[in-house]
């Protein structure tokens, strides 16, 4: 059986990445980072719990001028934070050493 490779902060971070990649102006909410999630880079499905947005997006404090965050109203009311790259980011912008060598995986 193969080691598993994804933790909660990878997986936010993977998700921020393909936004990114699609659409580097797109702003991703926190509502997004629950569920299941197939990184088919590594060939790994994930589950995503309700602690998610609180334990991945440890990015935003741990890396400084990797992302930035707005705080926005949705339609129901409820107010939440979204995420995006900065558009400055570059991957020296990551500090830390798990995810700088989960991007080496997923850019391949």
């Amino acid at each position: 059986m193969k080691k598993k490779i994804m933790t909660q902060k990878k997986a936010v971070f993977y998700i921020l990445y393909k936004a990114h990649k699609e659409n580097a102006e797109q702003f991703v909410p926190t509502w997004k980072f629950v569920g299941e999630l197939h990184v088919p880079e590594i060939d790994e499905w994930f589950m995503m719990s309700y602690k998610c947005p609180t334990n991945g997006l440890e990015i935003y404090f741990d890396n400084p001028n990797l992302l930035e965050r707005r705080y926005v109203s949705g339609k129901t009311g409820a107010k939440y934070y979204e995420y995006r790259f900065s558009p400055n980011a570059t991957p020296s912008n990551i500090i830390e050493k798990e995810l700088i060598e989960f991007l080496s995986m997923i850019k391949r």
